[in-house]
């Protein structure tokens, strides 16, 4: 039997290594029936900088439900606004987007902070496994009693 996750901080940080040299800043802010998440990465990867900000609402059941994406780098800004119905159907910018049908999360390849939203969909307790997609990458993911990410090896460490 799983053990309830205890309250999220109001604000957890991550240090970038490896991959990339940078830093994660998060906020959690408690919305009637949810969640709304918003952070920030920067960070320097083979010698280029970049900048991500996003603002993520969650249901109750930690379902993605928008999604406000930024970034910049040295090839200019880019923005999405991306909205789903919980049930796997999602807008990009307005748009129909079928290509993501089934998709339930926002992961973030420059966040370490989306790696918790499934864990918390899932209410995934210690020892628990759930499949992924596969990509040519495995690592086991560390994650403390609120369900946020301690270490991700290689990529990032918790930091506050």
């Amino acid at each position: 039997m799983n053990m309830p996750f205890v309250s999220l901080p109001a604000t957890a940080a991550w240090q970038h290594q490896d991959a990339r040299s940078g830093f994660e800043v998060v906020f959690f802010q408690p919305l009637a029936g949810g969640w709304r998440i918003g952070g920030c990465t920067t960070a320097v990867e083979d010698g280029a900088t970049w900048i991500v900000g996003y603002e993520i609402v969650l249901d109750a059941a930690w379902t993605t439900r928008s999604a406000h994406i930024s970034g910049r780098s040295a090839s200019g800004a880019r923005s999405a606004a991306l909205e789903a119905d919980g049930a796997g159907r999602w807008r990009v910018d307005g748009t129909r987007a079928p290509h993501l049908d089934g998709c339930l999360d926002v992961d973030l390849e420059s966040s370490a902070l989306t790696n918790a939203l499934p864990v918390h969909r899932l209410e995934l307790g210690a020892g628990d496994r759930a499949a992924a997609p596969v990509f040519d990458f495995a690592c086991q993911l560390v994650y403390d009693e609120s369900g946020l990410l301690l270490d991700y090896p290689g990529i990032a460490v918790r930091a506050g």
